[in-house]
């Protein structure tokens, strides 16, 4: 017999059932949310970075390339801690514990004044960031069902990327009004809030392994 091919509900079909099935998933929903709150107020000490540098460190062009470096290094270490996953069998802590410490860390960098305490927050914030990243993307895809995989990390891309936009322009609207230092002390402080509600309030989060 002549195979039929399945046809495609249409897109806003499976828009609808993407987000019904988040929401019917506490662990699925939070990761999401946690990975949008990190790319609106953690991520955009990118583009603040130079008013830091310049108004606040005193550093030349240069100056910033090495600051930049840095956080480069603490990114590829923080990409490399999840290939030792016998390190941390606590996964959910460990996300959890990174989301705290990507906010705390933006934060101390709005409040630094000199290198010696910029430079930990720089490489403390990239690590934590990119961990956290990575790892939300992980447990994702072990955590939903093979059919709606595809819609959950198109989410997730989404909830990443689509929300830098609107970090930048929270980072520039509050460093416009205030300043860039206070700007990342702001952010950073409702992540680090933020995160550890989201802690304190989801035991099955944390208890993921």
């Amino acid at each position: 017999a002549p195979r039929t091919r399945e046809v495609a509900p249409p897109l806003w079909q499976s828009l609808i059932e993407g987000f019904s099935y988040v929401r019917q998933r506490p662990r699925v929903r939070a990761l999401l949310i946690l990975t949008a709150l990190l790319s609106v107020l953690a991520m955009p000490y990118a583009t603040l970075l130079p008013i830091i540098a310049r108004d606040v460190l005193d550093l030349d062009a240069s100056g910033l390339g090495y600051l930049f470096a840095i956080g480069g290094v603490g990114a590829v270490i923080g990409a490399m801690s999840l290939a030792m996953r016998d390190l941390f069998r606590r996964r959910g802590v460990y996300l959890l514990g990174c989301v705290i410490a990507a906010g705390a860390a933006t934060a101390t960098l709005g409040l630094a004044r000199s290198l010696p305490v910029a430079v930990p927050a720089l490489v403390v914030l990239s690590f934590a960031a990119t961990s956290s990243i990575a790892l939300m993307n992980t447990l994702l895809q072990e955590l939903v069902e093979d059919r709606m995989r595809g819609r959950v990390l198109g989410m997730y891309g989404l909830a990443f990327m689509g929300t830098f936009p609107i970090g930048n322009l929270l980072a520039g609207s509050l460093a416009g009004l205030l300043s860039a230092s206070t700007a990342l002390a702001l952010t950073g402080t409702v992540l680090t809030a933020a995160g550890t509600i989201v802690a304190a309030t989801r035991p099955r989060l944390r208890a993921l392994e």
